[in-house]
């Protein structure tokens, strides 16, 4: 390389080789036979709520209710990439996902 820098081949050739497969990038699985999303084999539910800049991604074992603490948020604030982006709320409340404490 002209500017010496220097290069790892394999994450060069996962990066740039076309028969490289896709990796699955949700923790998230389908089954089909309980027709639920699991994680870790247990059954989860996923909800997103955009509000203005602020996307809130919220998850829970299926049959959760919304305003039951047994909640996983993770905020992401358009507005702040950097400081205010990608904070997690755990035992927290689908319904005041806007007032939970995101660290």
């Amino acid at each position: 390389m002209a500017d010496g820098a220097v290069t790892n081949p394999s994450i060069d050739r996962a990066e740039h080789d076309d028969t490289a497969s896709a990796k699955r990038v949700t923790p998230l699985s389908y089954d089909s036979g309980t027709l639920a999303w699991v994680k870790n084999g247990i059954p989860k539910t996923e909800r997103y709520d955009v509000q203005s800049t602020t996307i809130y991604v919220g998850e829970a074992v299926i049959g959760t209710a919304t305003n039951v603490a047994n909640w996983t948020i993770t905020k992401y604030d358009l507005a702040d990439m950097t400081a205010g982006s990608g904070k997690v709320a755990t035992a927290a409340t689908w319904t005041n996902r806007a007032s939970e404490t995101y660290q």
